[in-house]
C-alpha cells in the first residue's frame, strides 16, 4: 500500500486548523463565562457592601480605607450630586479633583435599576476595571466596586 504523504499532510494541517478555531472560541466563551460570574460576584458584593454602610454610617474616607485591606476590591462612596465623598485608592485632596461620577454607565443603571455595572478600559493604568454600583436605601448617594480584569 502506498502513502500518499500530500494527503497525510493535508489532513494533518486541517486538523490543527480546526483543533485551532475551537481553541480559539473555546477561550472567548470561558473568558466571558469568567467576566459574567466574576460581574455577578461582584454586584452582589456591592449590595453586602450598601447594607454595611447604610447600617453603621460608614462614609468617611479614612472609614474606606481601614475596610479596604479586608476586601479584593476598590471601594467608592459616591454622593447624590456625582461627588466622590470617599474612596479606598484615593485620600485628601485627590478626591476634589475626581470627576463627577453621574455620568458613568454603573450609576446611571444604578439609579434606575437598583444595580448597575460596567466594563471600562483605563489607558492610565492600561487595563480594564469591571465596576458594580448599587443605591444606598437611604437615597443618600451609591456604594460602587471595582477590580481589575484580565479584559472583555
Amino acid at each position: 500500500m502506498k502513502i500518499r504523504w500530500q494527503r497525510v499532510l493535508i489532513y494533518f494541517l486541517g486538523g490543527i486548523c480546526c483543533w485551532l478555531l475551537l481553541f480559539v472560541w473555546n477561550e472567548r466563551h470561558i473568558k466571558k463565562f469568567h467576566l459574567e460570574t466574576l460581574r455577578k460576584s461582584l454586584q452582589h458584593q456591592a449590595h453586602m457592601m450598601e447594607m454595611l454602610f447604610s447600617l453603621s454610617d460608614l462614609t468617611s474616607d479614612s472609614e474606606v480605607d481601614t475596610i479596604r485591606p479586608k476586601t479584593p476590591y476598590n471601594i467608592t462612596i459616591i454622593d447624590r450630586q456625582g461627588r466622590v465623598v470617599a474612596d479606598s485608592l484615593f485620600s485628601g485632596k485627590d478626591l476634589d479633583k475626581i470627576e463627577n461620577q453621574l455620568n458613568q454607565k454603573e450609576i446611571i443603571q444604578a439609579a434606575q435599576e437598583g444595580l448597575g455595572s460596567d466594563l471600562r478600559y483605563y489607558a492610565v493604568t492600561d487595563g480594564w476595571f469591571l465596576y458594580a454600583a448599587v443605591p444606598f436605601s437611604n437615597g443618600k448617594g451609591f456604594v460602587r466596586l471595582s477590580t481589575p480584569v484580565s479584559g472583555p
